[in-house]
């Protein structure tokens, strides 16, 4: 496993996606891993998807927080072209070097339009051939647990009987990623008790060992690899 302070030797830069329920940590985590970026000398951003700056972005946050109601089949595409908006900009940072660690993907698309009842290859589709992580580090916790975090309820999907859905619904969304771009890439942390710093430098040495092994190409999403 690659050490915090050696550079990876990979051309381009990290594309390190952190997915997982509402509240299990994943927004505090990704930017501890930015500033680890930073501090071994890479250049990092973060994205955060839903991105609510752009034009589906705002309509999306408009539902999330319960202003509007949408079909679940126009709210998945939303979130899905939401991603797209954001795709070119992931692939030239990482030609340049600059690590993107990103706050949810695709993987939450398909997990949480799957607990309402879609299939897996239903929710899938729209995003085959966006970026492709690097790594995935799935957080997981008990949904009754992460009920009792600041905040929770205040959007719509933040209900324990609904993220028990989504939580099951990850698990198929992970054998998938697996069969199309193998075990390693998939990574799962229980995050109930952790300390976040901790964790974050745990993370980081995983996603140093898998991008040093990657190539210069970023390979697209669900398109299965030889």
């Amino acid at each position: 496993m690659a050490s915090s302070s050696s550079p990876s030797t990979s051309p381009r830069g990290g594309f390190i996606v952190l997915e997982g329920l509402d509240r299990t940590g994943k927004s505090t985590l990704a930017r501890e891993l930015v500033k680890l970026a930073e501090a071994g000398g890479r250049k990092a951003r973060l994205q955060v998807f839903p991105d609510r700056t752009l034009p589906s972005g705002k309509t999306i946050d408009a539902y999330l927080r319960k202003e509007i109601e949408l079909d679940d089949e126009h709210v998945h595409a939303l979130f899905s072209e939401n991603r797209w908006e954001c795709a070119e900009g992931i692939k030239k940072d990482l030609a340049a070097g600059v690590w993107v660690i990103t706050d949810r993907y695709a993987f939450s698309g398909a997990a949480y339009t799957m607990a309402k009842g879609l299939s897996l290859d239903v929710c899938t589709k729209p995003d085959v051939g966006l970026p492709r992580p690097d790594a995935v580090f799935y957080l997981t916790a008990s949904p009754a647990a992460l009920a009792q975090r600041g905040g929770y309820g205040e959007e719509r999907y933040e209900r324990v009987e609904f993220q028990t859905r989504v939580k099951a619904q990850f698990e198929a969304v992970a054998a998938q990623f697996r069969r199309d771009h193998g075990d390693q890439r998939w990574k799962t942390y229980e995050t109930e008790g952790t300390v976040p710093a901790q964790l974050a430098t745990e993370l980081w040495s995983e996603a140093q060992a898998l991008v040093a092994a990657s190539g210069a190409d970023v390979p697209k999403l669900w398109v299965a690899e030889a």
